[in-house]
C-alpha cells in the first residue's frame, strides 16, 4: 500500500512540474539576444561588431545598443556598432521593445444595400392607378409596384403592354413588368419587375476592425564575454605616404622595375617603395627580382 502511494506522489509532482514547464515557456520574451561570435580583427586593424536581437512577430525591437568593457575600462558605451581590435572583452546587449496585442471592435450600424439591379428580376406586388385599352391584345398603365426585397415603391408611367401570355411591357423609366392578366384599377396584383434602375433595401451590417494596442517599452539585457581573434600578419603592405616602408615590412619594391630592395641596400635609402615586404622570399613571390647593383 505503501508503494502504491509513493508512486502516486511521483506521479503528481511530475504533473506539476511539467505544468510549471509550461507557463514558463508560454511567459518567454518574445525577444531573443543571441550569443555574439568570436571574429578575427584583420592584422593592425578593427573589426566591426554588431548586437544579435531577434523578435517575435507579436514584438518590435525599438534599439539595440552595445556596452563594450575590457578589464575594467569601458571601450564603447550604448553603441549600435562597435569597432574592436583583438583581445577579449565583455560586452552587454541593450534590447528596448515593445508587445502588441490585438484588439477586436465590432459595430452595427444600417446602410442602404444594393438588393436589385437592372436586368435582373424580383417579385412585386402592384396597384394600376390608370388602365386604357388601346387595342385588342395591348394596354397602357400607371401605377406603382412594392416588393420584399427593396424599400418604397416602384412607380410606373405610361407602361405599354401586350399580351404575350403573359402580359408584359415597358415604362417610361425602362421598368419592364410582367404580370398575368389586364389589371383593374385600385386592385392588387402580382407581377415580375426588371427594374430601371438600381433597388436597395435598408440592413443592418455588422463590422469588425483589429487594432493593435501597443504595451510601454520593456528593456532586456545579455551579458557574454568576446573574443577578438587577430588576423595573420600579412607579408606585404602599402608604403607610408612618403615612399617608406613600415617597419615589419622592410623590403621595398618598385612596381615599375619590378626590382626589390633590402635594408642596407646601395638603393635602398633613395627608393621610394609602391610595395612593401616582410622579407626578400615574399618580394620573389609577388614577381620581384632582387637589385643586381644591392
Amino acid at each position: 500500500m505503501r508503494r502504491l502511494w509513493t508512486s502516486l506522489l511521483t506521479l503528481c509532482l511530475v504533473a506539476v512540474s511539467m505544468t510549471v514547464g509550461v507557463t514558463a515557456a508560454s511567459a518567454a520574451t518574445p525577444v531573443t539576444i543571441a550569443k555574439l561570435a568570436s571574429k578575427t580583427a584583420p592584422y593592425g586593424s578593427k573589426v566591426t561588431v554588431k548586437p544579435k536581437v531577434t523578435h517575435a512577430k507579436s514584438a518590435k525591437v525599438v534599439s539595440a545598443k552595445l556596452t563594450v568593457k575590457k578589464g575594467g575600462s569601458t571601450v564603447a558605451k550604448n553603441r549600435a556598432s562597435v569597432k574592436l581590435a583583438a583581445g577579449t572583452y565583455t560586452v552587454t546587449t541593450t534590447a528596448k521593445y515593445k508587445t502588441f496585442r490585438t484588439v477586436k471592435k465590432t459595430t452595427t450600424s444600417t446602410k442602404n444595400v444594393l438588393t436589385v439591379e437592372p436586368y435582373s428580376t424580383t417579385k412585386v406586388t402592384c396597384t394600376a392607378s390608370r388602365v386604357d385599352v388601346l387595342d385588342e391584345g395591348l394596354i397602357e398603365l400607371d401605377g406603382s409596384c412594392t416588393g420584399t426585397a427593396f424599400d418604397g415603391a416602384v412607380a410606373l408611367r405610361n407602361l405599354g403592354a401586350f399580351d404575350d401570355d403573359p402580359w408584359w411591357g415597358y415604362d417610361d423609366n425602362a421598368n419592364a413588368l410582367e404580370f398575368a392578366s389586364v389589371p383593374t384599377v385600385g386592385k392588387a396584383f402580382s407581377a415580375t419587375l426588371d427594374p430601371g434602375k438600381n433597388l436597395y433595401k435598408k440592413k443592418k451590417v455588422t463590422t469588425t476592425t483589429s487594432t493593435k494596442v501597443w504595451s510601454a517599452v520593456k528593456t532586456k539585457t545579455k551579458t557574454q564575454t568576446l573574443v577578438i581573434k587577430a588576423g595573420k600578419k600579412p607579408n606585404h603592405a602599402a608604403p607610408y605616404s612618403d615612399g617608406e616602408c613600415p617597419s615589419w615590412a622592410p623590403v621595398k619594391g618598385n612596381a615599375n622595375s619590378g626590382i626589390y630592395h633590402v635594408p642596407g641596400g646601395r638603393w635602398y635609402s633613395v627608393t621610394k617603395a609602391e610595395e612593401c615586404f616582410t622579407t626578400a622570399a615574399a618580394a620573389r613571390a609577388h614577381g620581384y627580382r632582387v637589385s643586381r647593383n644591392g
